[in-house]
């Protein structure tokens, strides 16, 4: 498959930019999150352009894997060293929603609250779509992008119109989920428009992102306050792949950002009680952090290598090539 080495790039600063978020040393944004469902808008059709055999069956084999693995762990933590961590009511039911991607209803608190891997929330959406596309592959494969945005609208009106019927409705009610079209009217464009080689279209982008911030930074609607200025960042990036360098270190750093976005939150977490126990001073704050930052992404790089890397291919030989 031809790699895009720009967006490679921008799915490590995607994931980057929800780590500075998560420091509160910082004041970031989290739009990181939208980047990364506006990537996947824009890549599954780009995928399945090559090779739409066995769709469902790659994404699986690509998310799963260290899910599940952290999944399991953070969940044996919890019940054997629950001091650690700041929330601990978890049950098996929470784990098996939070295993197969069902969005966790919280009674007592009356809201949606985050499955045993805080920022699973997001995979949530991800394996929504993913399973859209594989229902509208099945109806149509000629079609089937034209498929997966009418599904989403449509399922986006259905839940804003019965959220408050059940939860799951008031989880698809979540303009969120409009960010995937945004991707694949992108992918779209790329495959149609000739925007990408062309200084003068990267200058009217770059103009385009600021006035999408400046217009909607604080709309509530979080497809206009954040999706769009993500839209055009991902287009930018498009727009200047022939200016990135192809070589595999910006490849890995691509690879990396699944690891680096998961396991980030507990190596922070880990970070703010050494600062607390130790009674950091301003200084040694910001030393911890930057320490903080190599740490985690050197492990996300380890965990890649050494685990993500080889259990992707050996569920592919046995799933896929066996």
């Amino acid at each position: 498959m031809e790699i895009i080495f720009s967006l490679q790039l921008l799915r490590f600063l995607a994931a980057l930019s929800v780590v500075f978020f998560h420091m509160p040393i910082f004041k970031g944004s989290s739009i990181g999150v939208d980047i990364f469902f506006i990537i996947s808008g824009f890549i599954i059709p780009f995928i399945l352009e090559k090779n739409d055999n066995n769709f469902f069956i790659k994404r699986i084999i690509r998310i799963l894997p260290l899910y599940w693995l952290l999944t399991i762990l953070i969940f044996i933590s919890k019940i054997l060293f629950p001091n650690i961590f700041s929330y601990i009511d978890v049950n098996l039911i929470d784990l098996f929603k939070s295993l197969f991607f069902i969005p966790i209803y919280s009674e007592i608190e009356d809201r949606i609250i985050y499955p045993i891997i805080m920022v699973g929330w997001t995979l949530n959406y991800e394996m929504f779509f993913y399973f859209i596309v594989t229902i509208s592959l099945f109806i149509s494969k000629k079609n089937y992008i034209y498929l997966v945005i009418l599904n989403i609208i449509f399922l986006f009106l259905l839940g804003n119109i019965y959220q408050d019927k059940n939860y799951l409705f008031l989880y698809i009610s979540n303009s969120i989920i409009l960010e995937f079209v945004l991707g694949i009217i992108l992918y779209l464009i790329y495959i149609n428009f000739n925007l990408f080689n062309n200084v003068y279209k990267i200058v009217i982008t770059v103009i385009l992102i600021y006035i999408s911030f400046i217009l909607f930074s604080n709309n509530e609607i979080r497809f206009l306050s954040q999706g769009l200025p993500s839209f055009f960042i991902v287009l930018f990036f498009l727009q200047i792949n022939k200016f990135i360098k192809k070589n595999n270190f910006i490849n890995s750093m691509g690879l990396i950002s699944y690891a680096l976005y998961l396991i980030h939150p507990y190596f922070l977490s880990l970070n703010e009680k050494i600062i607390i126990y130790f009674e950091f001073k301003q200084t040694l704050i910001y030393l911890s952090y930057i320490i903080y930052l190599i740490i985690v992404i050197g492990t996300s790089f380890f965990i890649y290598m050494f685990f993500e890397k080889n259990i992707i291919n050996y569920l592919k030989k046995k799933l896929i090539n066996g």
